[in-house]
């Protein structure tokens, strides 16, 4: 009778274990079969800020014949979205991924915090120095767990983006619970790339000597500086005085470094100045 217990005892333990690995082997097949993927599975959301249910990926190669469903409960009720307006409030997000017979449940947790330490950011780089080069502005947030940084309109995991040309540019942050940063506009004013244009060369008496003055523009940075040996030296004067025949190498530079072109004039003295050249 004893061994009759035992052996039977033995039975409905090894019929149990079985019981258990088919399941688990079951399971792992459904896993495997349907493929259900969450990128993260707690979120803490902002009070009062929007928060969108993240995706579900199928790495099943049939996915179309994968059906998902989601259901959101909050105290062990089953709600139909997510509020956001008191904070503490924990919800619980069960994604279902059926195929024929096979079925796969993942969850999500997302809770409500307050929102005194919103996401908040700031652009380095900016600057009112002139520069002939792209400039490069890093995003300094508030926060560590930063997923996505946002300029003019493109998201990248990158801090640094660069900046080639002046305009009005938008920024935001993105941190790994899908929070939004507010919005900012920053105005890049300060990159000039277009050389100045030397128009020509005025002949200038002035009390008995004879000056050569350059007309040059620059339309954004505007002239800075004169060279008038091929640009070995520069100054800031516009004018220089002649006393012999001549040939200048002209070339002008703008307050962000670029230089133009050489002009090349030629100066040729004559016994009596014309009056008439004076401005």
């Amino acid at each position: 009778m004893f061994k009759n217990k035992k052996k039977i005892g033995i039975i409905l333990i090894t019929t149990l274990v079985l019981i258990i690995l088919f399941f688990l082997g079951f399971k792992a097949y459904g896993n495997k079969e349907i493929g259900l993927n969450i990128e993260k599975h707690k979120y803490y959301v902002h009070q009062g800020t929007n928060f969108n249910l993240p995706e579900a990926s199928v790495s099943n190669k049939n996915s179309d014949e994968i059906n998902v469903e989601i259901t959101i409960y909050k105290d062990g009720k089953e709600v139909e979205s997510i509020d956001t307006s008191r904070v503490g409030d924990i919800y619980t997000i069960y994604y279902k991924g059926t195929k024929g017979f096979l079925s796969v449940r993942k969850k999500i947790k997302v809770e409500i915090i307050a929102n005194e330490n919103l996401l908040k950011f700031d652009l380095l780089g900016i600057s009112n120095q002139w520069t002939n080069g792209d400039v490069i502005l890093t995003f300094v947030p508030n926060e560590n767990n930063i997923k996505e940084y946002c300029f003019n309109g493109s998201c990248t995991n990158y801090k640094e983006v660069k900046v080639v040309e002046n305009g009005s540019y938008k920024a935001y942050i993105i941190d790994e619970y899908n929070n939004k940063s507010e919005e900012k506009i920053y105005n890049i004013t300060n990159i000039d790339k277009i050389s100045p244009e030397i128009k020509g060369v005025n002949k200038i008496i002035r009390n008995g000597k004879v000056y050569l003055a350059v007309i040059a523009t620059d339309n954004t940075s505007g002239v800075k500086e004169y060279s008038f040996d091929n640009g070995k030296t520069y100054n800031s004067l516009s004018e220089i005085n002649v006393t012999k025949n001549t040939t200048l190498k002209i070339k002008v530079k703008d307050n962000a470094g670029n230089e133009s072109e050489v002009f090349t004039y030629n100066y040729v003295t004559t016994s009596v100045e014309n009056p008439k050249e004076n401005i």
